[in-house]
C-alpha cells in the first residue's frame, strides 16, 4: 500500500513539474512572439514614416538575425541550458536594440518627410506666384501692344 502511494505521489510530482516546465516554455515563447510582434510593428511604423531603403535593410537584417538565433535555440537539446540562456540574452539584446533603432528611425523619417513636404509646398507656392506675376505682365504687354496697334491703324477707303 505504501509503495502504491509513493508511486502515485511520484507520478503526480513528475506530472506537475513537467506541466510547470511546459507552461514556462510556452510563456517564454509567447513572450518572445509578443516582443517580436511589437518590434515588427515598430519597424513597419518606421517604414510608413518614410525610412529609406538603407535604414530598412539594417533593421530587416537585425530581425533576420533574431529569427536565426531563435532557430538555433530550437535545434539545441534540453541539456544545453547555458547555450540557450546565452542565445536568449542575445535575442533580447538584439530585439531591444532593433526596437530602439526603429523608434529613432521612425522619428527621424517623420521629420524628414515633414521637411520634404514643407519644401515641396513652398516651391509650389513660389512657382504659382511667379506664374501669376508672369501672366499679369504678359497680359499688360498684350493690352499695351493692342492699344498701340489700334492707334497705328490707318483707314483705307473702299
Amino acid at each position: 500500500m505504501k509503495n502504491a502511494f509513493r508511486w502515485r505521489t511520484a507520478c503526480i510530482l513528475v506530472l506537475i513539474i513537467s506541466l510547470l516546465y511546459s507552461f514556462q516554455a510556452v510563456s517564454s515563447a509567447t513572450s518572445f512572439n509578443s516582443q517580436l510582434n511589437i518590434v515588427i510593428q515598430d519597424v513597419r511604423n518606421a517604414e510608413s514614416s518614410g525610412a529609406n531603403l538603407k535604414e530598412m535593410q539594417v533593421m530587416v537584417d537585425q530581425l533576420n538575425t533574431v529569427l536565426n538565433l531563435q532557430n538555433q535555440i530550437g535545434s539545441l537539446s534540453d541539456q544545453d541550458v547555458v547555450s540557450k540562456t546565452r542565445l536568449l540574452e542575445q535575442i533580447n539584446t538584439d530585439l531591444n536594440s532593433t526596437d530602439a533603432q526603429a523608434k529613432e528611425i521612425s522619428t527621424i523619417a517623420a521629420q524628414r518627410t515633414f521637411t520634404d513636404h514643407v519644401l515641396a509646398y513652398t516651391a509650389a507656392l513660389v512657382g504659382a506666384l511667379v506664374a501669376t506675376i508672369l501672366y499679369h505682365y504678359c497680359l499688360l504687354f498684350w493690352r499695351k501692344n493692342r492699344v498701340s496697334r489700334t492707334f497705328r491703324m490707318t483707314l483705307a477707303p473702299k
